[in-house]
C-alpha cells in the first residue's frame, strides 16, 4: 500500500509504499535510524531511510513518528501511480516539509501541470 509518516516534533513528512505489511515497513524505517544512533550505518547510504534520516539530523526521536496507510493496493503500476499521486499531492501541501527524493519520484508531464509541481516556490 501507499503511506504516509509525519514527524511528531515538527511538520516532517514522507511519503511510500510497500507491498508487505506497513508493521513490516516501519519497523525497517525503525531499524534503519536505530543503526544511524548506534554508527551501523551511514548517512551517506543511499538505502538510508529519509525520515530516519530526518529523525537523526534533527535529534527527534523515531517513536514520535506517526504513520498512516493511504491506499491499499497489491505492488505494481497502479500501486508507483498511487505512490506518485500520493508524493506530488502532499509536496503541495507540505512544500519543502516533505523529505521525498523527488528525483526518485516518476512524474509524467501530464500530472506535473496538471498539478502543478514545477510552479511551486520551493
Amino acid at each position: 500500500g501507499v503511506y504516509r509518516l509525519s514527524c511528531g516534533s515538527c511538520p516532517a513528512r514522507y511519503i511510500g509504499q510497500t507491498g508487505r505489511s506497513l508493521k513490516s515497513r516501519i519497523s525497517e524505517h525503525r531499524t534503519h535510524f536505530n543503526q544511524l544512533l548506534s554508527g551501523k550505518r551511514k548517512i551517506e547510504d543511499k538505502e538510508t531511510s529519509a525520515m530516519a534520516l530526518h529523525c537523526f539530523a534533527s535529534g527527534h526521536h523515531f517513536s514520535n513518528i506517526h504513520n498512516e496507510l493511504i491506499h491499499v493496493c497489491e505492488k505494481g503500476g497502479k500501486l508507483n501511480k498511487l505512490e506518485e499521486l500520493e508524493t506530488l499531492k502532499e509536496l503541495k501541501r507540505s512544500g519543502a516539509n516533505l523529505f521525498n527524493n523527488l528525483d526518485a519520484t516518476y512524474t509524467t508531464p501530464f500530472i506535473r501541470r496538471f498539478l502543478q509541481i514545477d510552479n511551486l516556490d520551493l
